[in-house]
């Protein structure tokens, strides 16, 4: 084969087949192919001319080039979440444990290349002692015993890492190759099934909710080529899902919302962690019905099994739990903490999410590494909020010796927009794609 005849050949608008994709894939892991074709290569893939099944073809290539693990072969059936948002959140957290608290497996693989901020890998290992760089073996025996299992990979999908860097540098955003990057992963933890959580919106990958479902669509068609059951939630990022912004913080949201403590927090954390559950649930078993899963999500939670569990979960894996209590004193022990007021009355039309992330960025990141896991926002009013001049609208932990905290504040104070109306409410949860 040649690579600038199959080059030529997308460039026509002809359909690629297997063996040409994984001719690309497998040259460029083999040092054959430079950088520069491989970049002709990525930008010819866009949604308009890169089908469900040229996708899918892209994702095995891309899982070839690295470990496989194929799960399933022995935990019997088990299920993969994966959210897409370009600010990632902890419905992970909540998910892993509730859905096993109810007996149903779940897997996740993580890694410290993909996204912008904290991602899952980062709260857990703020449990002192969490190791998950363990063996496919130990996997296979934290997931029998627990019924949830996550591992630290650095081998699977090698071009992929090398392919979304690439991507990033030179600001290509494909869905085909979004869908196919996320689904390499999964192919090579070899899961049953996945429950995808698409964000739309601000804070999204892909802002527009056209896009979104598009990813959505491009993520669970080839999903089904490559053998799984799935099932994709559209949901808002506008908002931060949760209040809390910042490693710990957002870890004790989510141990907020396993121990059922809404009035502490806004609902959208819950509810989205709520429906990718309901979903997960009805794909490991088709008879459960909607109010069933909703009843099983929430006995999970009001019982406190799905806290026990997630207790269960960081013991197997070396670390420490800590049942984080929303006290400042408790949770960030010698850290300061301030607060930001109202500088008008009004409504809360809009908190920009950027800005939010931007003001945590320069409060706990240093040349682009995490310096101060303490550090973190929550907001304490949400979008249709009515506010008068002064209230306490966010509460910032930091370090006292922090020299960028005044102009981390400066930055969060761009983040409200107030309004004399109220604004209209904006849906969390706009369509599941099966």
């Amino acid at each position: 084969m040649n690579i600038s005849e199959i080059l030529e050949q997308k460039q026509n608008g002809l359909s690629l087949s297997k063996e040409e994709i994984s001719f690309i894939i497998l040259s460029y892991y083999q040092g054959k192919l430079n950088e520069a074709k491989m970049l002709d290569f990525l930008r010819l893939i866009d949604e308009n001319n890169f089908s469900y099944e040229e996708t899918f073809f892209l994702a095995d290539a891309l899982a070839k080039t690295g470990r496989k693990l194929d799960i399933k072969k022995d935990v019997g059936f088990v299920i993969d979440k994966h959210s897409a948002g370009e600010f990632s959140d902890a419905s992970t957290l909540i998910f892993m444990s509730v859905l096993a608290s109810l007996g149903v497996k779940n897997v996740k693989s993580l890694s410290g290349v993909y996204g912008s901020f904290n991602n899952s890998l980062d709260r857990l290992r703020l449990f002192d002692g969490f190791d998950a760089r363990i063996s496919r073996d130990r996997l296979v025996q934290i997931i029998n015993k627990t019924n949830a299992g996550v591992i630290e990979e650095d081998d699977f999908a090698l071009v992929d890492k090398k392919l979304y860097i690439l991507a990033k540098k030179f600001n290509i955003n494909s869905i085909p190759f979004t869908a196919a990057s996320i689904l390499a992963k999964k192919i090579a933890t070899g899961a049953s099934a996945l429950v995808f959580d698409v964000k739309t919106g601000e804070g999204a990958m892909f802002q527009s909710e056209i896009y979104a479902e598009t990813l959505a669509k491009y993520l669970v068609e080839s999903a089904k080529l490559a053998g799984f059951l799935v099932s994709s939630v559209i949901s808002n990022l506008d908002q931060p899902l949760g209040s809390s912004v910042g490693l710990r913080v957002e870890v004790e949201e989510a141990l907020s919302v396993i121990r059922c403590e809404k009035s502490l927090y806004a609902s959208k954390l819950l509810d989205v962690s709520k429906e990718l559950v309901i979903n997960a649930l009805i794909l490991s078993d088709p008879t459960i019905l909607r109010p069933d899963a909703a009843r099983l999500f929430d006995d999970a939670i009001n019982s406190g099994t799905a806290l026990n569990k997630f207790r269960e979960i960081i013991s197997e894996y070396g670390g420490e739990f800590v049942d984080f209590k929303h006290t400042p004193e408790k949770l960030l022990d010698g850290i300061h903490v301030s607060y930001l007021s109202a500088n008008k009355s009004g409504y809360v039309n809009d908190i920009v999410i950027s800005r939010v992330f931007n003001a945590y960025m320069n409060l706990a990141f240093r040349n682009g590494k995490l310096k101060d896991e303490n550090a973190g926002i929550v907001l304490m009013v949400g979008e249709g909020d009515k506010i008068s001049e002064g209230d306490k609208i966010a509460r910032i932990f930091y370090h006292i010796d922090n020299k960028n905290f005044s102009e981390s504040v400066t930055m969060l104070k761009k983040a409200f927009r107030i309004s004399q109306s109220k604004p209209q409410q904006r849906k969390i949860l706009y369509k599941v794609i099966i």
